[in-house]
């Protein structure tokens, strides 16, 4: 059977003339505005593409590039932020702990002497301020009682408006607040009466009877000195140290003078960052600063000197470096005192130790009093610096741990004649001290001795790698240790060597000599 559907719309009409109404099939109407909808479509799409019009596909829309955060995330514990550590970095090590322990007691110590000494002072002072500050006391004790200042300003206001009735309820209620602490103030003042009886008649050893006065003296003072007028003395005029803040930190990079920071944080106060709280960090405080983006750790540290000028301090108390994670974070660490007051801590192979010259050994301290490893096999050293700045004592100070390895052999040349190296002759192979032509002569030839080593030892290296006995073909542990080897550590120094290389015979074979040595004997 076929469906039409105009003879449905024929049928309709003449059921909408037959009864005078209208009757609308739902079906019919959607089916005919379906149809106009489609025809309408047809005729959009024929007059929009034409010869000159190109269908372009819609564009597709991706993923947000910050997609939401995903509620339904389960915890994780890696999740990449930087977690506070457990133990505060000065308990870490017992250095950094002794530092801060060293500083609070020579500070303590300071405040107590000063103190001590001015105590006839304060004892006067104290005795002078004691009676007034118990009249004093009395006083306010008594206007306390009286309760005068609960509702004085509302008790004026209804005087001034002539409203006696306010005034006598707000009067009443003073006098109940009054009851109570005239109660309290009689058995205070009871209180007193006794212990003051006690102290004059009572049996009291002497030690108690002092201890009465030393804590009832200071404190009526305390109440009858006068307000500008302090009983103890400031221990120092200013500041011995200013704690380090976030705002003082602010202030001083600002004063640095760097372009990028001060236009980040004059659009945006919040520009300059902590990822942590400043806190103690041995002899001082460190300070780890995000700063604004852009700006490089390094620009900092060039600036030390305006940093330190910013922040008031001298310039050997202020220590600025890069910090770890991204170049633009800054680690400032401001010590409790400059670090040319502070006090070297003592070697730790002072007293006791061995040194294995294959492992790093402690050769220095920072200002943060924390030990600088150095190591000496396979390095080079060259140790340079302004006269009197210290480079004798570094050089003798690395000496001094390779003597402290009974496998080293130790070959000194000190050829500025005070005998500075003087002390380790016993335990060198070959020591000379001097700037005569004999000395100079002596440690030329040592050079060449050098020279011809390093050619043996390349052989020996050879043959142990033949042996499998040297896969690195270089000197070990093992190679260093074994017996017979001759590949034992030699360590060469020589202190003011210029003299050698200035001098006209021997100084430019010398200095061919000992490039070549440079570059060999690092691995043999």
């Amino acid at each position: 059977m076929t469906h039409h559907p105009q003879e449905h719309e024929d049928h309709d009409e003449a059921d909408r003339t037959e009864s005078g109404g209208e009757v609308v099939p739902l079906d019919a109407a959607r089916r005919r505005a379906r149809r106009a909808d489609e025809q309408e479509s047809d005729r959009d799409e024929d007059e929009f593409f034409d010869r000159e019009t190109v269908a372009i596909e819609g564009t597709v829309l991706g993923p947000p590039v910050d997609p939401p955060d995903d509620a339904a995330v389960s915890y994780r514990s890696g999740n990449g932020q930087r977690r506070a550590p457990i133990i505060p970095s000065t308990l870490r090590s017992w250095r950094s702990t002794r530092s801060m322990l060293i500083w609070a007691a020579k500070d303590a110590g300071y405040v107590v002497g000063y103190h001590a000494v001015r105590t006839p002072k304060y004892v006067a002072k104290a005795t002078l301020y004691a009676p007034v500050g118990f009249f004093r006391a009395t006083g306010k004790l008594l206007h306390w009682a009286t309760a005068e200042e609960g509702n004085w300003a509302l008790r004026q206001y209804a005087a001034d408006r002539n409203d006696p009735e306010m005034w006598l309820k707000l009067d009443r209620q003073r006098q109940r607040q009054s009851r109570w602490r005239w109660s309290v103030l009689a058995a205070v003042a009871v209180t007193a009466l006794i212990g003051l009886l006690l102290f004059l008649f009572a049996d009291i050893p002497t030690w108690g009877r002092l201890l009465a006065v030393a804590l009832a003296v200071p404190l009526l003072a305390r109440v009858g000195r006068p307000t500008d007028k302090p009983i103890t003395d400031r221990v120092s005029e200013g500041p011995r140290y200013r704690k380090l803040t976030a705002e003082l930190v602010r202030r001083a990079l600002l004063s640095c003078g760097l372009s990028g920071i001060n236009q980040a944080v004059s659009k945006d106060p919040n520009a300059i960052s902590f990822p942590q709280e400043i806190h103690r960090d041995g002899p001082g405080h460190l300070a780890v600063v995000d700063l604004p983006f852009g700006v490089e750790a390094a620009d900092v540290v060039a600036r030390r000197g305006r940093l330190a000028s910013g922040m008031r301090l001298p310039l050997d108390q202020v220590w600025p470096e890069p910090g770890d994670g991204h170049p633009g974070r800054l680690a400032l660490w401001v010590g409790y005192e400059p670090a040319s007051q502070m006090r070297q801590p003592a070697w730790p192979l002072l007293k006791d130790g061995k040194v294995d010259v294959f492992k790093p050994f402690p050769f220095a301290t920072t200002p943060r009093m924390d030990t600088v490893n150095a190591a000496l096999m396979f390095r080079n050293w060259l140790v340079g610096g302004q006269p009197g700045s210290g480079k004798t004592f570094a050089l003798r100070l690395a000496v001094l741990a390779a003597s402290l390895d009974p496998r080293a052999e130790l070959r000194i040349y000190e050829l500025k004649g005070v005998g500075d190296f003087k002390v380790l002759e016993p335990v060198c192979t070959e020591y000379g001290n001097g700037f005569d032509d004999e000395t100079i002569a002596r440690c030329a030839g040592m050079i060449r001795w050098l020279y011809k080593e390093c050619e043996h030892r390349s052989k020996r290296i050879a043959h142990y790698a033949a042996l499998g006995k040297a896969p690195e073909n270089k000197v070990t542990l093992e190679l260093a240790s074994f017996k017979g080897s001759g590949l034992h550590p030699l360590i060469v120094a020589i202190d003011e060597i210029q003299e050698l290389f200035l001098h006209p015979k021997y100084g430019k074979e010398a200095g061919e000599i000992l490039e070549k040595v440079i570059k060999l004997g690092r691995a043999l």
